[in-house]
């Protein structure tokens, strides 16, 4: 008897990796364009209790400016801290949060200016103050902003679940 052996045909196969790696490439394009449309991410300062509300608005993202017990934050960062004496004075003017909120428009409105008015700076700002925050000082934080170019003021509050 004959013994009969197959020869193996190697054959190379290649894979084109061009036009998967283009294929995955648009699914992150979308992925991440559908997860930036779907709405508002914002970060909540440390130890911050936001009110809550009813309100069916989704807060645009604008420069955000954090009330604490302790502390002004502009955009994550310390500018001023809270004293008692900013409670009983009648100087309705916030110093250090003036200037860093000047600072914060000069940056909207040198963008505005380098890129042809395609970015206009609106002056518009979100607050995000806690609950126990007495009116007197959010009073005093909306004046600083007015004067410093912020005339679109906004509360940040947590939507109340029914």
């Amino acid at each position: 008897m004959h013994k009969r052996t197959r020869e193996k045909k190697h054959t190379a196969i290649s894979l084109n990796l061009t036009p998967m790696i283009d294929m995955f490439t648009i699914l992150v394009v979308f992925l991440l364009k559908s997860y930036s449309a779907t709405g508002y991410v914002g970060n909540v300062a440390k130890n911050l209790r936001l009110p809550t509300s009813t309100s069916r608005l989704q807060p645009q993202a604008v420069l955000t400016v954090a009330v604490t017990t302790k502390y002004i934050l502009v955009e994550g960062k310390e500018v001023e801290a809270i004293n008692q004496s900013d409670m009983t004075s009648q100087n309705l003017m916030l110093t250090d949060l003036s200037a860093s909120l000047k600072k914060e428009a000069d940056k909207g409105l040198q963008i505005e200016k380098l890129s042809n008015g395609a970015n206009p700076f609106k002056g518009e700002m979100m607050i995000q103050a806690d609950r126990s925050i007495p009116f007197r000082l959010l009073e005093k934080i909306m004046y600083t902003a007015g004067q410093a170019g912020y005339n679109t003021i906004n509360l940040e509050v947590l939507q109340k679940t029914s």
